[in-house]
């Protein structure tokens, strides 16, 4: 983080997050009823609740999420508005290794084979933000075109959805910003990953990394 430019790094401990057990919860349904939601129970309902704390006690002017995980950005975002929080979230390009997997912590877990397969969620989705730019905006034809590249791998998608940017909820065309977002399980890893699309600029495909990923560092 230092090296980064960081001039300060909050990590508190469990205590200090949470020195009693919660009382509060805060839950956004309306988000959190599709894509991730309906397969990860209560999860989202856990981000938004950390989340506002974080919001609270810290008091930021900007919060900075990737995109990476779309509906935890709408969730997060919509929960600054809603509670008036004083602050502007910003969402941030998914970062890319050098064969345009999605960074995460889950993929040192890939098998060397799995890695190879994992290629297909972006390669899918790159597939589709060609065909938005190039004005397709069906949004049934946009997920087929991600899942005929996770078939060809072997895969199968737990689900592969276009969905409203604001409100993670899906949409059947292309006529507002939207995200098109999968989640399929590599071997025994579960991934996610997605495209922000716009019919009125180009999508967000996100960057590439320009050097290894800390996360294989050694030791780790």
């Amino acid at each position: 983080a230092e090296a980064g430019g960081a001039d300060l790094l909050f990590t508190p401990a469990v205590e200090e997050m949470y020195p009693l057990p919660p009382a509060v919860r805060v839950s956004l349904p309306a988000l959190s009823a599709e894509l991730e939601g309906a397969f990860r129970p209560g999860h989202l309902d856990g981000v938004a609740v950390v989340v506002a704390k974080l919001y609270a006690g810290l008091r930021p002017d900007l919060a900075f999420f990737g995109r990476k995980d779309a509906q935890q950005l709408a969730l997060v975002t919509r929960l600054a508005a809603d509670l008036s929080f004083p602050l502007q979230v910003i969402g941030c390009s998914t970062l890319r290794e050098h064969d345009g997997v999605a960074l995460s912590s889950r993929n040192v877990f890939l098998t060397p084979g799995d890695r190879v397969q994992a290629r297909a969620l972006s390669s899918g989705l790159f597939a589709a933000a060609d065909a938005a730019e190039a004005g397709e905006r069906s949004g049934l034809a946009l997920e087929g075109l991600a899942a005929a590249e996770l078939e060809a791998a072997g895969l199968a998608a737990e689900y592969v959805a276009l969905a409203d940017a604001a409100t993670a909820t899906r949409m059947p065309a292309l006529d507002r910003p939207a995200f098109l977002a999968l989640a399929v399980r590599v071997g025994a890893v579960r991934l996610i990953d997605n495209v922000f699309l716009d019919p009125a600029g180009p999508a967000d495909r996100g960057r590439r990394l320009d050097r290894p990923s800390a996360l294989y560092a050694k030791g780790n």
